[in-house]
């Protein structure tokens, strides 16, 4: 029975002496793990800051460019062919009030 139980804590020191080595490895790869979770969360957190700063320039040029197009049709709309005979028939309606003196 002694030699047994002496066979058994040989065998038992022997596996603790094999399996120090996994241990540390299993410490590394927990501490990897833990801080290339950090990391992940860290890119998500940039990663989301640059959509909603993209979005919010997003909505900023269309909203430049929006109110410039509307202001160029506005403009634009003076300039038509149905205004630029309004504006030529006014002026010789004008032309023909005004007396002329020979």
């Amino acid at each position: 029975m002694a030699q047994a139980l002496f066979r058994l804590t040989i065998i038992n020191n022997f596996i603790d002496k094999a399996s120090a080595p996994i241990r540390n490895v299993t410490k590394s790869v927990e501490n990897l793990e833990r801080v290339s979770r950090r990391a992940a969360m860290r890119f998500f957190g940039v990663g989301m800051g640059f959509l909603f700063m993209g979005m919010a320039l997003k909505r900023s040029v269309e909203g430049f460019i929006k109110s410039m197009l509307n202001s160029y049709k506005m403009a634009g709309a003076e300039q038509t062919v149905f205004n630029q005979k309004t504006n030529e028939l006014a002026a010789a309606s004008v032309l023909q009030v005004v007396p002329v003196r020979l």
